[in-house]
């Protein structure tokens, strides 16, 4: 299935969107139960480790995110890291 969607803030101001069926949201979804009785097994001292390494990464492309954030805001000419 597929939806057609304007934006007056982006260009080209209108896409095609494809949706993907109930039932493959529903296996995602198993899955990530499924993940995250598997995270909680992980040591916390590990958790840490890979949350420290989520962040640095994060950080490292701030303007980059900076920049997609705000154009999905519709605000895209006002990032303090551009």
């Amino acid at each position: 299935m597929n939806i057609f969607v304007l934006s007056l803030t982006h260009r080209p101001n209108q896409a095609l969107v494809s949706c993907v069926p109930v039932a493959q949201i529903d296996a995602t979804l198993d899955r990530a139960v499924t993940a995250q009785k598997l995270w909680r097994q992980v040591p916390v001292k590990e958790r840490v480790e890979y949350c420290r390494r989520f962040v640095a990464a994060f950080v490292a492309k701030k303007s980059e995110i900076a920049r997609e954030l705000t154009m999905q805001m519709g605000r895209y000419n006002l990032s303090p890291f551009a």
